[in-house]
């Protein structure tokens, strides 16, 4: 089993020169368009966690500062207020490719420095034994906020359904009564029907029975879902953690379709965050003499299903991919 790392210089130029082609297909107004922050740290990912934590939290600020134009605790302060109450979605499902804690603490700190009291930032998943799994303490952590779960108590998912187009789910309340803003925390990963997962499929994790949504309508279902308003409403930032990817054969992780790509994307239009997670997934899989997704029957169709819908932009002329470099 090996786990590769890219080329990082020539793939951070590849990622400059999608922005630069972008300007050149003629964008449209600051206002029409979406910016999605790449910032890499060269081998952060290979770090031990005591290593590795520091650097994240830097890539985290430097990468926010770019995407608001504040640094340190105002850009916080442009997203949330002091009276939030922040749920910060991880995604666990794999636990051996799931979001990194440090990832999520060095957010879920940024989020506190906005004045949000540490009660009130909740960095969650649907299930206490996918959070542990993954490397979670489960309960108040020692910097302040709090690790939970749909399933811990006080939680659980609402007692009626939502109906959304295509989608008829119970949410959990932790997005419905208890928060007030959305963080999705997501990974980036391969997915077996829906093309790739990232920060809008991320929301499967939010819901009472996401299995009756993985069939030939999944593409469709993630648009709907995404357009359900305690989501659409509520949600402020993605911040992903693409620090490690998966290329093929997921959701599940799959060591010999592993790259280190030591990035962390920030954005707060998911997406335009999907739309430039979907071309790091294809570029990869060129390079590891995969076919395209569409080829292989599992093109990312969400993508431009959830910008009808009004959940962003997904048009590559309108997005512009700000480059961070990290030491």
């Amino acid at each position: 089993m090996v786990q590769q790392s890219v080329d990082r210089r020539g793939f951070m130029a590849g990622v400059a020169a999608a922005s630069v082609a972008a300007s050149l297909a003629g964008r449209a107004d600051a206002a029409d368009e979406a910016v999605v922050v790449a910032v890499h740290c060269p081998g952060v990912a290979a770090l031990a966690v005591d290593q590795r934590a520091a650097k994240v939290a830097k890539m985290v600020a430097a990468g926010l500062a770019k995407l608001t134009g504040k640094d340190g605790a105002d850009a916080w302060k442009s997203l949330f207020r002091a009276d939030d109450t922040v749920a910060l979605k991880v995604n666990c499902l794999a636990s051996a490719i799931s979001t990194r804690t440090d990832v999520a603490d060095a957010v879920a700190r940024g989020v506190m420095s906005a004045g949000v009291p540490g009660d009130k930032c909740l960095v969650w998943e649907r299930s206490e034994r996918e959070l542990s799994g993954a490397g979670y303490l489960v309960g108040a952590n020692p910097a302040g906020y709090r690790v939970v779960a749909t399933n811990s108590a006080g939680y659980g998912h609402d007692a009626e359904p939502t109906i959304q187009g295509t989608v008829t789910q119970k949410l959990s309340t932790l997005t419905t009564s208890h928060a007030t803003a959305l963080v999705s925390l997501p990974i980036l990963k391969d997915h077996n029907l829906a093309g790739i997962t990232a920060a809008l499929k991320n929301h499967f994790g939010s819901i009472n029975e996401p299995w009756k949504l993985h069939g030939p309508g999944i593409c469709q279902a993630i648009a709907d879902l995404n357009s359900i308003p305690a989501l659409r409403t509520k949600h402020r930032l993605v911040v992903c953690d693409a620090t490690t990817v998966v290329i093929d054969g997921g959701p599940s992780n799959k060591p010999d379709a592993r790259r280190d790509l030591d990035l962390i994307l920030l954005a707060l239009d998911p997406v335009a965050h999907d739309t430039v997670g979907t071309q790091l997934i294809e570029d990869l899989r060129k390079e590891a003499g995969l076919r395209p997704l569409a080829r292989v029957g599992r093109p990312p169709a969400y993508i431009k299903l959830a910008a009808d819908l009004g959940l962003g932009i997904a048009d590559p002329a309108k997005i512009r991919i700000e480059r961070v470099e990290v030491a």
